[in-house]
């Protein structure tokens, strides 16, 4: 085949004339193809939407893989936010309401007599004559049965309970405030 950019020499032959017009045709048919390939608006735009497509699926693919990453973190620190919350409720409740016991113990300690009502624990003698009486069952020392002591428990436990049904940072409130106020009850009927 002869070079396309040198002109045929007079005495060439018909063979080599018609290697160059072949040689000539497949340029000018991959010129005319590149051309219409620039002209084709249609195929172009599909080429592009085709690689936006491709770029959006990928971007899609990490910002999901992100977000999953992310919701996982932020659950375990939610959980672990929990359980310290929980934490704290309990030991807040707990020492509320040894704080209450303590105060009604307090408020029920024994007289001299030993007892915690005052009711002597032994039969007392009246003058006259020779009967006996005792002015009150005889009963071992502690809290009085149905007394305030047990009104406490009762209703400690009957917050406990309202209270772990609540969310955990309603929990530290509403066990907080009841128990206080009982406490502070207490003490003002002890002072009393």
């Amino acid at each position: 085949m002869s070079d396309p950019t040198r002109p045929l020499d007079a005495d060439a032959g018909a063979d080599e004339i018609e290697a160059d017009i072949a040689a000539t045709r497949a340029r000018l048919a991959e010129s005319v193809d590149a051309l219409a390939g620039k002209l084709d608006v249609k195929a172009q735009a599909k080429d592009k939407v085709a690689d936006v497509k491709a770029t959006a699926s990928e971007k899609v693919a990490e910002v999901r893989t992100t977000a999953q990453e992310k919701l996982v973190g932020a659950k375990v620190a939610a959980q672990e936010k929990i359980a310290d919350l929980r934490s704290t409720a309990s030991s807040k409740v707990a020492e509320v309401k040894a704080t209450a016991q303590e105060k009604i113990g307090h408020g029920e300690t024994a007289t001299s007599t030993g007892t915690p009502t005052g009711i002597p624990t032994t039969p007392v003698t009246v003058a006259g004559p020779t009967t006996t009486t005792t002015s009150g069952p005889s009963r071992a020392a502690g809290p009085v049965p149905g007394g305030p002591a047990e009104k406490v428990v009762a209703l400690s436990q009957q917050v406990l309970t309202r209270v772990r049904a609540l969310p955990v940072a309603a929990q530290v409130a509403a066990a907080a405030g009841p128990l206080l106020a009982v406490v502070v009850l207490l003490e003002r009927r002890r002072k009393a």
